[in-house]
Parts: C-alpha cells; sequence; structure tokens
C-alpha cells in the first residue's frame, strides 16, 4: 500500500497535486450523471443536500459512482506505474 511505499523510499510527506485532484474530479464528474439525475428527482434529504445548491465546495464532494472494478483498474494503473505519479513527496532528513 501507500504506507509501505512511503516507508520503502524514505517518503516523510505525501500528497496529491492541484492538478491531480482536478484530474479525478473529472473522472467523478464523468462517472455521476447517472446518481445527479437520481438525486436531482429523489425527496429532498441528507444524501442530496435537501436538493438545495451544493455551492461550489459541495459540488466537490464526491464519490466515485462507476463500477467497483473499474475503480479497482485506477488504482491498480498508478500503483503499477510506481512513480506515484500525480503526488507531492518530502523525503525524510537524512542524518
Amino acid at each position: 500500500g501507500i504506507i509501505s511505499t512511503c516507508r520503502d523510499r524514505g517518503i516523510e510527506t505525501i500528497e496529491d497535486t492541484e492538478d491531480a485532484e482536478d484530474e479525478w474530479l473529472r473522472v467523478l464528474y464523468s462517472v455521476a450523471g447517472g446518481a445527479a439525475r437520481y438525486s436531482g428527482t429523489c425527496t429532498p434529504g441528507f444524501y442530496n443536500g435537501e436538493q438545495g445548491d451544493p455551492g461550489p465546495r459541495g459540488a466537490r464532494n464526491l464519490v466515485y459512482a462507476g463500477s467497483l472494478l473499474d475503480y479497482s483498474k485506477y488504482l491498480e494503473a498508478w500503483r503499477e506505474e510506481g512513480n506515484l505519479a500525480g503526488a507531492k513527496v518530502e523525503y525524510a532528513s537524512e542524518g
């Protein structure tokens, strides 16, 4: 996993880049269409924000709504690359 990879490589901190976050958000938007349509016609409640305007921050509060197999393919491809693409890392100080 990520934690063991960081330990093995001497990485002290890891954080996503803004570009990587935006790219993932585009993926989330691409698979959220069905859920958004459903949520818009559903009875107002907690999970659809009472059908109110979510605002810019709320509009980014998404989960992957595609299939579990497709999601796992994203994770597998990222791990196989092995270069921690889309991550800012800081290595532990030597000494």
